[in-house]
């Protein structure tokens, strides 16, 4: 059985978004980012939803 790891992005900058484009791990998903600005965050999540498992809220 393969456990899944959940990642969480806290800020927003220049290399949690160069993370997030080269995330590539089999057992492992971005599940949820964090910053001040809420519209930043959704911005990221629209950005590179093709890997978030988590949901926008």
């Amino acid at each position: 059985m393969s456990k899944t790891y959940r990642w969480t992005i806290v800020g927003l900058g220049n290399i949690a978004h160069s993370f997030v484009k080269y995330f590539d791990q089999p057992d492992g998903e971005i599940y949820a980012v964090c910053s001040r600005s809420q519209e930043k965050a959704k911005n990221v999540f629209r950005i590179f939803s093709r890997v978030f498992a988590g949901r926008l809220s």
